[in-house]
């Protein structure tokens, strides 16, 4: 995810909050999601569901302006609560798991996982095979995509720059 994309898209956003659901981020994580360092200062904390329960209403007290979302499997169960939250109190989300943009958030950008499950069916396949999973290489995602919603970004009122579109691996109208 890049702090980057996000601040072209929605500059004036200082309180950005952090929100994953398993476990604490390390700083090494977290810093590069939220060098927003403005007058007034940025707010970066984490935020995490308590006792599994998806809870946006502690969102409100903090009067976040941005979300930054970490892709994991409840978020993506939560996407379309998440949508809605952010839709309601005009809040941009940025996520790297491309069905977040596709459940209503502004944009994603973040590995394909369609071509991640791909690379991990070779890999069963070597397995199955015979070969000893500790000599497999690892592999980092090596394709990556931006997705912008533009129905979001007009339902927010942010106009999203030409150079970010141009970029967009797929917009969503």
């Amino acid at each position: 995810m890049s702090a980057g994309l996000f601040t072209t898209v929605t500059p004036a956003s200082p309180r950005t909050l952090i929100f994953a659901a398993a476990v604490p981020l390390p700083p090494a994580m977290i810093a590069p999601a939220c060098p927003i360092r403005r007058p007034g200062g940025a707010v970066c904390p984490q935020m995490k569901p308590t006792t599994g329960f998806f809870t946006l209403a502690l969102m409100n007290a903090a009067r976040v302006e941005a979300l930054v979302v970490h892709p994991d499997a409840l978020m993506i169960e939560q996407r379309a609560a998440i949508a809605r939250f952010s839709l309601e109190r005009r809040i941009p989300v940025i996520s790297g798991w491309a069905a977040l943009a596709e459940g209503g958030s502004l944009m994603t950008y973040g590995p394909n996982l369609q071509v991640c499950y791909r690379r991990l069916a070779y890999f069963v396949d070597r397995i199955l095979r015979g070969a000893k999973p500790a000599e497999l290489p690892i592999e980092l995602p090596n394709t990556v995509e931006l997705v912008v919603n533009l129905k979001s970004a007009q339902a927010l009122g942010i106009t999203v720059p030409p150079s970010i579109l141009l970029r967009a691996d797929r917009v969503i109208v």
